[in-house]
């Protein structure tokens, strides 16, 4: 059947899920459907055979589908076609070829297609000389791939042009999402549609960027990053101050510098508790969830070097100051606070909430940390130690517990609890300690009910479940295998005489 051509029904002819292109213009496509109601379809489809136990040979489109969907509008029965056998990544292969040989191919389109064929092992060198493009224009396409569904599918749309999009993938999907949202999703004053790239490049990185030589942690990471915009000249024109287009990897490397400081300047005064102004900052969370306590202070305490005098060491020891290592700034630093020497009542009463509130984080630590190593310890068991012993009563009540979790909620209704959304752990758990051999073996059956999914093939599982379904009712299958086969032979009786109508016009060419 190699390149065989012939006339198909139309019907029997679908579309193939991995065609490189998936956007059709309704203009373009009611044009072309004209045309062919006047002239008929002059380039054939190119088809692969997909053949099935339950409805012989089928077919999937590898190039042509918009020559398909037009015929199918313009209400044609059958389509010139040439059938070719080929396998999965040969039918890709084939597809994108011819996608990227057309004129009108949209830059999403190439820019999936290229990413394809080099996660099947090709160069950007064996696609620049394959398809004719330079290497810039590959990597430009390939960029892209980072830009978020609402912008992809604005540039589908034509609302935003290519140079703009090259430019929004140069930045995380933080930025991009809050951008689109703040200027992109609606036609206000503060829309950026109307900005040429450069001047939408620069807007962002005003907006919403920072300046890496402004923070003092190491940024030799930052050397070779991509968000890095120093390095976007790899790509495009990047220039200026290197500036962090990551915002998160940002914050993330500035939290955890001044962290560092911090707990150096705690290891350098053991004697000073951590300190902030807000009960909301971020650095006071990071430090608790280490297990140190971060007090609050309304003000600012006075900043002081390395040695304690004499003098601040006194009114330390009396009541009146203490040594505080402050993480509200941006710099965390040494200092002391000043009080009024005695505590008030309302203050002690503080005290002892914090007191206590620092005991409960320390106990919900040893419970995290608990089930945290249990768990870890439990994911590590070996075949061996899994396969001793026989398998105990509560094992098997433990495994109907996790099929009970997995039911739906109509379906853990009808186990005899009643609640406003889905089963609660404890409820599951009283239910398999009461349930019936009746319920256990609906409980069972609901689960294999739920593995069916959405099968179009015959396979081994498929046969699996067909096995189960006869055993529950032997009439359901036999109906509709009956039903479709008689669709089926109609359609083959169709084809079989196109085809001896062809063979016989060609044997009457050869004589």
């Amino acid at each position: 059947m190699e390149n065989k051509f012939v006339f198909l029904d139309i019907t029997s002819i679908g579309i193939n899920p991995m065609n490189p292109r998936k956007t059709f213009d309704p203009r373009a496509l009611g044009e072309l459907s004209d045309s062919i109601k006047v002239v008929g379809v002059l380039q054939p489809i190119t088809v692969r055979p997909k053949p099935t136990e339950e409805h012989g040979e089928k077919y999937q489109l590898v190039c042509g589908e918009r020559r398909w969907r037009a015929a199918a509008m313009a209400g044609l029965k059958e389509i010139p076609a040439i059938i070719r056998e080929l396998t999965d990544d040969e039918a890709v292969d084939v597809a994108i070829t011819e996608n990227l040989q057309r004129k009108d191919v949209s830059p999403l389109e190439e820019a999936d297609a290229f990413k394809y064929l080099l996660d099947k092992g090709q160069s950007i060198a064996d696609l620049c000389g394959r398809f004719g493009k330079s290497e810039f224009y590959v990597r430009g396409r390939m960029k892209l791939l980072a830009i978020s569904d609402d912008f992809r599918k604005m540039l589908d749309a034509g609302e935003i042009s290519i140079s703009q999009a090259m430019e929004i993938a140069k930045f995380d999907a933080d930025i991009q999402g809050r951008m689109y949202e703040q200027h992109f999703a609606q036609q206000y004053y503060n829309s950026w549609h109307d900005l040429n790239a450069k001047a939408l490049y620069q807007r962002v990185v005003q907006s919403y960027t920072k300046i890496l030589d402004r923070y003092k942690f190491d940024k030799g990471e930052c050397d070779t990053c991509p968000n890095c915009s120093k390095n976007f000249s790899l790509f495009a024109g990047g220039d200026g101050e290197a500036t962090c287009q990551d915002d998160s990897c940002l914050q993330r490397k500035k939290r955890e510098y001044e962290l560092g400081i911090a707990l150096k300047l705690q290891k350098q005064h053991p004697e000073a508790d951590f300190y902030t102004m807000h009960k909301d900052c971020p650095k006071k969370a990071e430090l608790e969830k280490q297990g140190h306590e971060v007090k609050i202070w309304p003000g600012w305490p006075n900043r002081i070097g390395a040695v304690v005098t004499k003098e601040l060491r006194s009114k330390v020891e009396n009541g009146t100051a203490h040594l505080a290592i402050w993480v509200y700034s941006d710099d965390p630093y040494f200092g002391y606070i000043e009080t009024n020497g005695a505590a008030t009542l309302s203050e002690t009463a503080n005290s002892i909430k914090e007191l206590q509130n620092k005991d409960n984080r320390n106990k919900e630590l040893e419970e995290e940390k608990t089930v945290s190593e249990v768990r870890d310890t439990i994911k590590k068991m070996d075949i061996e130690t899994l396969s001793a012993g026989e398998l105990t009563a509560y094992e098997s009540q433990l495994t109907l517990f996790i099929l009970v979790r997995n039911l739906n909620k109509e379906q853990q209704e009808k186990l005899g609890t009643v609640q406003h959304y889905s089963m609660s752990d404890e409820e599951a758990w009283n239910a398999v300690m009461n349930v019936t051999p009746e319920q256990i073996a609906y409980i069972h059956r609901c689960n294999i009910l739920n593995q069916v999914g959405d099968h179009f093939r015959r396979d081994f599982k498929t046969d699996l479940f067909f096995d189960w379904v006869n055993s529950r009712d032997k009439s359901i299958i036999p109906e509709v295998e009956l039903k479709y086969r008689e669709v089926y032979l109609r359609r083959k009786e169709k084809i079989d005489a196109r085809i001896a109508e062809i063979e016989l016009a060609e044997a009457e060419k050869g004589k």
